[in-house]
């Protein structure tokens, strides 16, 4: 089959984060299963389309400094793309509806849809440490341009029908999630009626992860990501001042790019930075790191925490567990299906310091804990890909018949 992935972040030229790294799994996979892959991707380089083979797909590469720009380019381009070009499906994610147009033109050709969480629900969640008087100021501003949106408290979407990322999924032939969680979230919130398929991502694990000795490192945490709210940083900020504090042979290095949380904090890091300034001495921003730099960290690493507010089915989680990193995560969104509790990982509540202190301590305070739970971790891993690679395939096919 002939595939067409259209994703604004891919490895080559995004700092990527969850989606484009699911992308390229799932371009390697499907290559991998002899499928011919082609991805539409975005880069904020100026400059005309380029076009590169990466050895497990083609990707064209498109100057789009937003994700409307990114739909726009990509609907203008595949109008030619498709007068010498067989594609037989396309995926695109949810986020950012990156193949809307090409769908809204192109009808009868399949679309699969992967959520990966919408853009209303990543505000809704991000908006968990607004204070009260903000929130309500919103639902007030909404009063006053005559509708109501009761905005962090809503149950459902009211104005779904008019973005993009709702209609997407609308015109999908087939709808995706890798976790239960998110699908039931939005079943509710969106009052979605279409089937939707649970199958967890592709993880194709590079070998070099699996060869990082598990025993014999560093007294070393690692935080992958952006430093947001949404990521947890204000709780976890809160925890380590405790962990830290009761072992002060550990350390923590935060690998992700620094964000805007609001106008009293224009920079996450400098506040974590200020907050932690009794133990600054052990605490290390590298900002964004490349792939391979992720993994040696992840590789030296005891312990990897991921105190999101929520996550989908984080590929970070798997890597972390991949190379041997005991994980501590939150127990939202797609994260429990992944980790079994106290077997292949400790799941915590990120809202509550107390609670990312207990997790992280039962790694950190015994070394045989976390070498038991690395362990199961990596072996669970290395296990549980098959299957979920040969239920992608099928899915494909299926669709293929559509």
């Amino acid at each position: 089959m002939n595939i067409l992935l259209v994703s604004y972040e891919f490895p080559t030229h995004m700092n990527t984060g969850g989606i484009g790294s699911y992308m390229y799994h799932q371009a390697k996979l499907l290559s991998k299963a002899g499928h011919s892959v082609t991805v539409f991707s975005a880069t904020l380089k100026e400059g005309s389309v380029k076009y590169e083979d990466t050895g497990y797909c083609i990707n064209y590469v498109f100057h789009a400094p937003t994700l409307k720009d990114f739909r726009e380019a990509v609907r203008d381009f595949f109008h030619t793309y498709i007068k010498t070009e067989r594609v037989d499906i396309i995926e695109s994610p949810e986020v950012g509806a990156c193949a809307l147009g090409i769908k809204e033109d192109y009808p009868e050709i399949p679309l699969m849809v992967r959520l990966h969480t919408p853009g209303v629900v990543i505000t809704k969640v991000s908006n968990t440490h607004q204070p009260f008087l903000t929130k309500l100021r919103f639902v007030m501003g909404a009063l006053r341009r005559g509708r109501l949106d009761l905005g962090y408290w809503s149950k459902t979407d009211k104005n779904r029908a008019a973005d993009p990322e709702y209609k997407i999924c609308l015109l999908a032939d087939q709808l995706v999630s890798p976790s239960k969680a998110l699908g039931d979230y939005l079943r509710r919130y969106w009052q979605l009626n279409k089937e939707i398929k649970i199958v967890p991502n592709p993880f194709h694990a590079d070998a070099d992860l699996f060869h990082f000795p598990i025993e014999g490192r560093e007294k070393l945490i690692c935080f992958v990501g952006k430093l947001t709210v949404l990521k947890g940083m204000f709780t976890l900020t809160e925890a380590l001042k405790v962990i830290l504090k009761q072992h002060p042979d550990f350390r923590i290095v935060f690998a992700g790019r620094d964000e805007v949380v609001s106008e009293i904090i224009p920079s996450m890091r400098a506040w974590m930075a200020a907050e932690l300034k009794d133990v600054i001495d052990r605490v290390a921003f590298t900002g964004a790191l490349n792939r391979q730099e992720v993994k040696a960290l992840m590789g030296n690493s005891r312990v990897c925490v991921a105190p999101s507010l929520w996550e989908n089915y984080p590929t970070v989680v798997l890597e972390a567990m991949a190379a041997g990193a005991a994980v501590a995560a939150a127990s939202r969104g797609g994260i429990p299906e992944i980790i079994a509790d106290g077997k292949t990982g400790y799941l915590f509540d990120p809202i509550r310091p107390a609670d990312i202190v207990r997790a992280v301590k039962q790694l950190i305070a015994v070394d045989a804990e976390s070498l038991r739970i690395a362990d199961a971790a990596r072996q669970w891993v290395s296990n549980s890909q098959p299957e979920v690679e040969q239920r992608i395939l099928d899915l494909y096919q299926s669709l293929a018949k559509h």
